[in-house]
């Protein structure tokens, strides 16, 4: 409801007595122009719930829509994967994220909007960088040779390919295979390498002409864009590390199940890493039923959100074989 009487009687008085006592006590021209917008609403709404209205949000950024929160976010993750950041990458990687374009595509008939660099002396720091390098460290716990040595590291579901980039930028010698569904991959295979155009690239249409794609295979190129049906393609032991990140969450239980006894065999002797949601929008973690051939290094909350796991596995090598020849069990 409105001001009552008494309050807007309180309001004048202290307004004229503000008035009077000039300069520096007075409002600014900008607090002038606020004290209209505070009339407006005290006309309409009065003062009830303070923290969640205008004479709050307008200053703290606590609706939903507002660009502060996504930047204040940005810094708070930012200090986060500093913190972490030994190898100094975020010293030597800069973001990717492009300008908005002028014309926004529409999706279901609105606008999709953009992403925003964060400026930290005069560096430029995405939320994609970040992301990725958090996840980088992750995959540098599991096998810390990924920072240097010449290990092929495939992703199911890499998005334009974020990690891949942070990992070709730290290590040359890397090889990233990327697997995904068309449309998807037509963006990462589009877009990736033009940010890093030294690479050598196995093409979608060069992997198909492969019968069998073994890790020497996979090791002859920087990037391999490839379909998921070509992870059933892959020898044992083609995969040094498998990462799978917000796309299990996206499938039905046995769906999840079914790539994972497949990565039980490619990833033989290598390391297993996912980061999706605990309760995904088709799957939970709780019935991920993850092979007995995989040890466990962690499962914990992600940094990046308490809604996200992030576990990381070793595939023991031994265990695979036997399991592929009917004398050890494969799942748990």
């Amino acid at each position: 409801m409105p001001l009552t009487l008494e309050q807007k009687l309180l309001l004048e008085l202290m307004r004229d007595d503000n008035r009077r006592a000039g300069l520096p006590y007075c409002p600014t021209d900008f607090w002038a122009n606020e004290s209209g917008a505070f009339d407006e609403v005290f006309e309409v709404a009065g003062i009830n719930g303070v923290e969640n209205e205008f004479f709050n949000t307008r200053f703290h950024g606590l609706t939903l829509d507002d660009h502060r929160l996504y930047l204040l976010f940005l810094w708070s993750y930012y200090q986060v994967v500093l913190a972490r950041d030994h190898l100094g990458l975020i010293g030597r990687l800069q973001s990717t994220l492009s300008d908005a374009p002028a014309q926004l595509p529409l999706v279901d008939g609105k606008p999709i909007r953009p992403g925003r660099n964060l400026d930290v002396d005069g560096k430029l720091v995405s939320l994609d960088l970040l992301v990725s390098v958090d996840d980088v460290y992750n995959l540098l716990e599991l096998n810390p040779a990924i920072a240097n040595q010449p290990l092929v590291v495939a992703d199911l579901g890499p998005g334009w390919g974020r990690i891949g980039y942070v990992l070709a930028q730290m290590n040359p010698r890397i090889s990233y295979a990327l697997l995904d569904i068309p449309a998807s991959l037509l963006v990462s295979s589009t877009y990736l390498p033009q940010r890093l155009p030294g690479c050598s690239v196995g093409t979608y249409r060069d992997a198909r002409k492969i019968e069998r794609i073994d890790k020497a295979i996979l090791r002859d190129k920087t990037l391999w864009f490839l379909g998921t049906q070509d992870l059933q393609r892959m020898t044992e032991g083609a995969i040094d590390l498998f990462v799978n990140v917000a796309s299990f969450q996206e499938m039905g239980e046995d769906q999840v199940n079914s790539y994972l006894e497949v990565v039980n065999r490619v990833a033989a002797g290598g390391a297993v890493y996912l980061r999706n949601d605990w309760e995904g929008a088709r799957s939970r973690y709780a019935n991920y039923k993850v092979p007995n051939t995989w040890r466990q290094v962690f499962l914990r909350r992600s940094r990046f959100s308490p809604a996200c796991f992030e576990a990381g596995y070793l595939v023991d090598e031994n265990l695979v074989t036997r399991a592929i020849n009917g004398s050890a069990p494969s799942q748990r």
